[in-house]
Order: C-alpha cells, then structure tokens, then sequence
C-alpha cells in the first residue's frame, strides 16, 4: 500500500486499524507480518455494493470525479474515502483546516476540540479530517492539548499505544 500511495507507512496502519476497529476488514497475523482482508459481514464483501462496480472504477460518489477540488489521484482524497459514515458528518467542521494550511494555533486548536466532542479519534482520523500530517499533529498539537487538559488519552496509561485516541475533555467545553 506504502507504494500505492507514497503515504507513511505509520499513517497506512492507523487507517487498517480503523477499519479493522469498524469491522470492515479482518486482520490476521500480528505486527510486521499482519495482512488484511475484506470482513466476511461487510457490506462491501459482495456483489450487492452500492459503491463499486468492477465495470467503472469511478462509480463511488465519493471519487473525484464528483469533486472539481480534487484531481483523480489524491493523497487527500484517498484520505477523506478511508473515513468511515460517522467521520464524513464531522468534515463540515474541519473545513476551515482543511482550507486553510496556515491556520493560526488557536483556531486549529479549536478546530481539533470541536472535532473530538463527538467522542474517541485517532491521529490519524484526526489528519484525515483537517487534511494535516498525523505525526506532525500528534507532535505539534495533540500531546500540548492534552498536556493542557483540553483533550484526553483513550489509553493514558500507554501513551505511544497504536490504536491511541483523543477526545474532548469534558470539563474544557
């Protein structure tokens, strides 16, 4: 996937996880040796999906063909098609991020707070959405928030744990 994309490979398995977390795929083996397949309930596992037909590789609405801000191939645009239904309803509010790569501080900051009110986001969900860097965000902004009470650690006990999430603290709101 790593020379599909040109994306991290840190990036690439925050994005397996998630959809191994939303049971859209199964994962086998652990660490360097895992490999993934489409679940077996998914709806995307058949014939019957709404989204793709084997004829037109462009039929999801999704692709950018339906988007004239997006070229066809797109870092972000695979970023925003890896996020799952309830993700795609926060994009409204991380359009300002997602606009605007030289946002101020504070507004970003903002911005990722408003975000994770809606509950638990990686890292990576978290890029997807403000169309930033996820080890950049995690170092830059994530840790500062979260040391400054903003933002909480799904895992506290095990900070650098891979499927580590934030959200919002709710004494900060």
């Amino acid at each position: 996937m790593q020379e599909i994309t040109g994306e991290h490979s840190k990036y690439i398995t925050g994005v397996l996880q998630t959809l191994v977390r939303d049971g859209l795929l199964t994962q086998q083996n652990q660490r360097r040796w895992a490999s993934y397949r489409v679940a077996g309930d998914s709806p995307q596992s058949g014939d019957d999906s709404p989204h793709w037909d084997r004829d037109s590789p462009q039929s999801s609405p999704q692709l950018a063909g339906d988007s004239p801000q997006l070229p066809s191939s797109s870092p972000q645009l695979d970023r925003l098609a890896s996020l799952s239904v309830e993700m795609q309803g926060l994009l409204p509010l991380a359009e300002p991020a997602r606009k605007n790569k030289k946002l101020p501080v504070d507004q970003l900051k903002g911005v990722i707070q408003q975000l994770c009110q809606s509950g638990w986001l990686s890292a990576s969900e978290l890029a997807a959405l403000v169309d930033r860097d996820a080890e950049k965000l995690q170092s830059r902004f994530l840790t500062a928030m979260v040391r400054e009470g903003i933002l909480e650690l799904r895992y506290p006990d095990v900070r650098n744990r891979p499927d580590q999430a934030y959200r919002t603290v709710p004494k900060a709101l």
